[in-house]
């Protein structure tokens, strides 16, 4: 039986998400200064598709991201650490499918927090809410091949 498009709001609801480790926190304009902090390190964009590593970019990206979000095409958050209230990065919903009910995660942090737990809990959290209350159908892996994963459980970053 063939699925009905999805009926979802436009942008999409965007809600505070918090976990053990971290709180993802609608993205805002607010969170500019923290994300700049800590984008400059190359090593970040190294494997990824977008390069936000100078203000100037970081300004485009930004507007990029923003501009999904009010098409209806992504749902992005900032995240922030539980223990010391630092922006350590960024994960999102992304290329939203409302016909196929899909969607991809992904997210980059700050290079101290790899491996922490951190980038795993993120796309947990701003994935479960989602596929429950917009049923969505799937949300299919983007591995990259040359990527050194930030998580253990070899997430892509994106």
């Amino acid at each position: 039986m063939a699925v009905p498009p999805a009926d979802w709001s436009n942008p999409l609801d965007s809600v505070l998400l918090t976990g053990t480790l971290v709180r993802l926190e609608p993205l805002s304009r607010d969170h500019t200064p923290g994300l700049l902090n800590i984008s400059s390190n190359v090593r970040i964009w190294r494997y990824l598709t977008t390069d936000a590593s100078s203000p100037a970019k970081m300004g485009a990206y930004f507007d990029r991201l923003l501009c999904d979000y009010d098409s209806g095409s992504a749902l992005p958050f900032a995240i922030r650490t539980l223990s010391d209230g630092r922006v350590i990065g960024l994960t999102r919903l992304k290329n939203v499918s409302r016909e196929h009910r899909k969607a991809i995660v992904g997210s980059w942090l700050e290079e101290r927090a790899w491996g922490t737990g951190a980038n795993t809990e993120a796309k947990l959290r701003s994935s479960a809410p989602s596929t429950s209350a917009a049923h969505l159908s799937r949300q299919p892996p983007t591995v990259m091949a040359r990527s050194t994963s930030t998580s253990k459980t070899r997430t892509p970053s994106l």
